[in-house]
């Protein structure tokens, strides 16, 4: 940000790009100085916190965007919330857990918890809100955060939240009755699953509809708000379902409940029906058309895993008949070894015996592909005797080889002619682009060991 107050918020380049760039609010932020190389940086625009003050900063047009640091800067000692945004099952925790009070009855909303981050989160972006929030029990209890989420039932929280500080700016008093009858509503009860199949109970059937299932969340928030009013006759034909098994949920979208209102503005489920008729029959159309999809998408899965079993193999097959040529033809053509993701005994020898008795001094080069000599590698002369060596992998000549051969797709050449003993590292077939690397790494290598 260009406010100097709020240096240590940072967003990412595709985050400002594509959210705050085209706003007007761009204009208060500039391109960070780069960070120290040892700290760890992120992206303050993706909590979860700084996403809803940029949208009550957008409702609300304010005249800058001091409100995100403030946000992103509040720090709680027991730590973040427990339950992350995207999930739709909330963890639960042991700490300090807060409800609401309702302000007509004067009872605890038990079944509504907060935990201590979000309400102080909540209560930085709306200063509406401070005091609603009361503490659950006087000690450490295990609680969901109610706050946090990606179901439907999180938005409406969050839009009674939003509404009733948009009333209270509005008017000069804060009234959160509604927002309270709404959870003595509906937190008590499972939230809906929507389109998936549940077994909850208990259900609600329209008796002259066929097939249609209501769950308890939506009942709830549909019919059981409406049961006094008297321009709702059709509730009556709304019975607890007897049957048994799973059911998927009929009423839980908006296009739904806005029909199920104008039934009962008419007085005459005819229409509702018609409509409910209809979205079963396509819903069984959409059922038949997904099935042969997801079978086809399973067998490619199930051939995708068998291709890469067998790439594995031929992989294992290949790197251990090259390592048995090296192995073997010691006394043959100039070897080469395939690289793999780890260095057997056979090649850790090869290296140890073609180690030549003249000094090489410390190299240290860096590619762009990374580095074919690391920057602790030193060689060093090895005794006159050819016999096996010991295999301390903290040898400078095996940390060399050790790093060039797990570099894919660089492949190590081995000169095993008697007046000579030298390294090269030569160019893979499919990967050109690494010759002039490799190249000037061989010759480093020849110069240093005096050839």
């Amino acid at each position: 940000m260009t406010d100097s107050r709020f240096t240590n918020f940072d967003v990412c380049p595709t985050c400002y790009e594509k959210c705050i760039a085209p706003t007007r609010y761009a204009s208060f932020f500039q391109r960070s100085p780069p960070k120290p190389a040892n700290m760890t940086n992120y992206c303050d625009f993706s909590i979860y916190w700084v996403r809803l003050a940029w949208r009550h900063l957008w409702q609300e047009q304010q005249s800058d965007v001091s409100l995100l640091a403030k946000v992103a800067g509040v720090d709680v000692p027991e730590g973040p919330c427990p339950t992350d945004a995207t999930e739709s099952e909330r963890t639960p925790a042991v700490r300090k857990w807060f409800c609401v009070r309702h302000p007509v009855s004067g009872h605890m909303l038990e079944d509504f918890t907060v935990c201590s981050d979000c309400v102080l989160h909540l209560e930085t972006m709306l200063p509406t809100f401070h005091g609603v929030f009361v503490p659950l029990a006087p000690t450490d209890c295990q609680a969901t955060c109610d706050l946090r989420g990606n179901g439907s039932r999180t938005i409406s929280y969050f839009t009674h939240i939003f509404d009733i500080h948009a009333a209270a700016r509005k008017t000069g008093r804060r009234d959160i009755t509604p927002l309270a009858n709404y959870i003595e509503l509906v937190a008590s009860v499972p939230e809906c699953r929507k389109r998936d199949p549940t077994a909850t109970k208990p259900y609600y059937v329209i008796n002259t509809v066929f097939d249609f299932a209501i769950c308890t969340a939506c009942y709830q928030e549909t019919v059981y708000v409406n049961l006094h009013k008297r321009n709702y006759p059709c509730i009556a034909e709304v019975t607890e379902g007897k049957s048994e098994g799973n059911y998927i949920c009929d009423l839980y979208s908006p296009r739904m409940r806005q029909l199920w209102d104008e039934a009962n503005e008419r007085g005459d489920l005819a229409q509702f029906r018609r409509a409910a008729e209809e979205r079963r029959r396509k819903f069984q159309e959409a059922v038949e058309k997904i099935a042969p999809l997801k079978r086809q998408q399973d067998e490619f899965t199930r051939q995708l895993m068998i291709y890469r079993e067998n790439a594995r193999l031929t992989q294992q097959s290949e790197m251990a008949a090259s390592l048995a040529s090296v192995r073997y033809g010691i006394f043959g053509s100039v070897p080469r070894v395939v690289v793999g993701d780890t260095v057997t005994t056979d090649v850790l020898e090869v290296v140890d015996n073609c180690c030549s008795s003249t000094a090489v001094s410390q190299t240290n080069k860096c590619r762009k592909r990374g580095s074919l000599l690391s920057k602790s590698t030193q060689w060093r002369p090895r005794s006159a005797s050819v016999g096996k060596s010991s295999r301390d992998t903290n040898e400078p000549y095996f940390r060399f080889a050790m790093t060039s051969l797990c570099m894919s797709p660089i492949l190590l050449r081995i000169s095993l002619e008697p007046s000579t003993a030298f390294w090269e590292v030569e160019e893979s077939e499919s990967d050109s682009d690494l010759e002039e690397s490799a190249l000037d790494e061989t010759n480093d290598i020849k110069s240093n060991l005096g050839m």
